[in-house]
């Protein structure tokens, strides 16, 4: 059967987590920024339902005896490397993060495929001049065609 858990607003970003499993229960005290709150959830749930969501990541990798009694919520990334990934992913929300030299960002799944892409094919420039896309690999010249 899976733990039950409660969270109950204490005050602003504040949060009193109780989880009942097993005939025995524990009490958290989790604290959750604004700013995190919105990185990870994109403003799609509560604070409440991030923090329940985040207990049931932590007892799927470990038991509720070892959850720290009093933590911020940004303290499991430190644990669980996976974690802010994985949560935005069951959140359904897409992480926007900077482009180095760029005044933009762009969905964190897509840098991340950019990044493959750029592993498996040539390097691609612009031209300023001409304006067109040139691959960086120099092919051999081109030899005159026969009776030339």
């Amino acid at each position: 059967m899976p733990a039950a858990i409660s969270v109950e607003r204490q005050q602003d970003g504040h949060y009193r987590v109780e989880v009942r499993e097993g005939g025995s229960s524990s009490t958290h005290q989790v604290s959750v920024r604004p700013d995190y709150q919105q990185r990870l959830a994109g403003g799609r749930v509560s604070a409440e339902e991030l923090v329940r969501r985040s207990f049931e990541f932590l007892l799927e990798h470990e038991p509720k005896e070892s959850i720290l009694s009093e933590f911020d919520l940004a303290v499991i990334q430190r644990y669980f490397p996976d974690y802010e990934r994985e949560i935005r992913r069951r959140l359904g929300g897409v992480e926007l993060v900077p482009i180095q030299g760029a005044h933009t960002q762009v969905p964190l799944e897509l840098l991340d495929a950019l990044q493959l892409l750029r592993a498996v094919r040539p390097k691609q420039e612009v031209q300023p001049a001409a304006g067109h896309v040139t691959s960086s690999r120099r092919s051999a010249p081109q030899s005159a065609a026969p009776g030339r």
